[in-house]
């Protein structure tokens, strides 16, 4: 089963990456993608290093020890619609699509 949801959480992302990384604002989003990918993995892997979370499925077992679908294509994916939506908001617009986003995002891991 959870080998089928990362292999379906790859197509998906590997086909709305095209459709969030965009001309209006290309570098922006990029900067954020890499971003994201740097700092979620750094968090995950000292999370794992300290024993906090052990994933038991995980693509490459072999070579890492975090989820790098999650931490490099998935979460960083996320921010970028994030930040493409809440861009021209106001501070209690943006707090409010924060939560909207994060309380699912919580749920689900």
């Amino acid at each position: 089963m959870e080998r089928t949801m990362l292999k379906g959480l790859t197509v998906l992302c590997a086909v709305l990456f095209p459709f969030v990384v965009k001309k209006p604002k290309f570098k922006e989003m990029l900067i954020v993608f890499f971003a994201k990918g740097i700092l979620a993995t750094l968090i995950d892997a000292y999370a794992v290093n300290t024993n906090r979370i052990k994933y038991p499925v995980r693509p490459y077992p072999r070579i890492f020890s975090t989820n790098i679908l999650y931490d490099l294509l998935f979460f960083p994916l996320l921010s970028m619609i994030w930040v493409r939506q809440s861009y021209e908001d106001k501070l209690p617009a943006i707090l409010l699509k924060s939560l909207v986003w994060s309380v699912p995002m919580s749920i689900s891991q």
